[in-house]
């Protein structure tokens, strides 16, 4: 199991605090043009993002994939989950009784903590919390996506 992290949630963080000023153009347009992203190759982003491809093989990699391809799946997995799950959540309820869909709503709530909850790698995040253990100061955000 993986620690829970979406994948523009990470490029948008590694963007912020680890990339090189070569990457950051290359990441900006990931971050701001996801959806076409997912039909382009790579050597034509390199050129739209002002780097070479092995720069994009080198980004993905420090990202946890095995390519571009890998992140290009992704990103497709990110965007089509969201829309699926934004449809679902509306076709759900029309027709319903508010007590109905309160109930629904509480049940998906739920659902979806359990979820996270088993996708959480339990060892991956105590060698994460020993590491902010031993920090003096820290930053924590929060992303809602």
């Amino acid at each position: 199991m993986k620690l829970v992290k979406k994948i523009l949630f990470r490029l948008q963080s590694y963007y912020k605090y680890q990339a090189t000023d070569i990457e950051k153009p290359f990441i900006r347009y990931i971050l701001e043009n996801p959806r076409k992203v997912t039909s382009v190759d790579i050597h034509t982003l390199a050129k739209i993002g002002y780097c070479s491809a092995p720069t994009i093989v080198r980004i993905c990699k420090k990202n946890g994939f095995k390519g571009f391809r890998d992140v290009k799946l992704a990103i497709l997995n990110e965007l089509t989950f969201n829309e699926e799950s934004l449809r679902n959540k509306f076709a759900d309820f029309e027709g319903d009784d508010l007590h109905k869909t309160t109930q629904e709503v509480l049940n998906q709530s739920v659902n979806a903590i359990a979820n996270t909850y088993n996708s959480i790698d339990f060892e991956k995040l105590g060698k994460i919390i020993e590491e902010l253990d031993k920090c003096k100061s820290y930053k924590t955000l929060w992303y809602r996506g």
